[in-house]
């Protein structure tokens, strides 16, 4: 259904390095630079189809030599519709939300036929050039991966201005079992469950799980993990298996982990699958 009547223009302006790395860390099985390309071309169809705007003037903005894959897809940008904007960019920040705030505040003053501005971010940076767009009478949609979306945001622009990212993704994802890939979905459970801290104990465990599947680069197997891992590590040889399996349930139960039987030869075994876009992984993550 068409929020409005009439289709009237609208210009999509797109953090374009912070929507990539996002989905680099959350869909570890995607290309992202080539999936973020498909995507903005879908939203641009969504946008028309669902809310009766047609995007005249779209831009990502990116370092795009921060990453060979960035680098790759500068030219089907162009053929999707958008105008790569090319910024400079530190280890710990990019300033894109400068550069497409200055854009964004040109389009408003200037463009008077731009009635919406589609904003492809998810930080509070940029909470102010938003507010001011809703100032000037414009409609702001918001577009980012729900797992990145500040809650500011999401409370200046309100629920109906929100497009998920997420929903536009391809939903299976494939899972390095070390024999082999096998594609399969993977429900995480509701992401109201996610918001639950992590404790002490389940934190230990989750990280001896994460520094596996790095060390391995695929999925934990369980058995191995059981017999091999925990008996060694420090903070969990002391624990009995009914303890590590509690602590295994109560990561289940928050969203963090799953556990998945694959097919293997001669008989089938059952893997760790971690959910790299919760918050507790992520930090983990990142500390690493």
């Amino acid at each position: 259904m068409k929020h409005g009547s009439g289709l009237q223009f609208c210009s999509i302006l797109v953090d374009f390095e912070n929507l990539f790395f996002s989905l680099k860390n959350y869909r570890p099985d995607l290309s992202p630079g080539g999936e973020l390309v498909h995507l903005l071309d879908k939203l641009r169809y969504k946008i028309q189809e669902e809310y009766g705007y047609l995007p005249i003037l779209n831009r990502t903005y990116a370092d795009y030599q921060k990453d060979y894959e960035m680098a790759d897809v500068q030219g089907d940008l162009q053929l999707a519709g958008f105008e790569p904007q090319f910024i400079h960019s530190k280890p710990s920040k990019n300033s894109a939300d400068i550069l497409l705030s200055i854009d964004a505040m040109e389009m408003i003053v200037l463009r008077e036929d731009i009635r919406c501005l589609v904003i492809c971010a998810g930080d509070s940076d940029y909470l102010p050039i938003i507010r001011r767009i809703l100032q000037y009478g414009k409609q702001v949609l918001l577009c980012a991966f729900s797992f990145n979306m500040s809650g500011d945001l999401k409370r200046q622009v309100g629920e109906h201005n929100i497009i998920r990212l997420n929903s536009l993704l391809p939903k299976n994802r494939l899972l390095n079992t070390g024999l082999g890939y096998l594609e399969e979905e993977i429900d995480f459970g509701p992401e109201e469950m996610w918001e639950f801290e992590i404790d002490e104990e389940e934190e230990k465990l989750l990280r001896v799980i994460v520094q596996e599947h790095a060390r391995h680069e695929r999925e934990v197997w369980v058995g191995p993990f059981f017999r091999d891992i925990v008996p060694n590590e420090a903070d969990l040889g002391h624990l009995s298996r009914f303890e590590i399996q509690n602590l295994i349930d109560r990561l289940k139960g928050k969203g963090v982990i799953r556990v998945r039987k694959v097919p293997g030869k001669p008989h089938p075994y059952s893997v760790f699958i971690i959910n790299f876009a919760h918050p507790s992984v992520r930090d983990l993550v990142c500390v690493a």
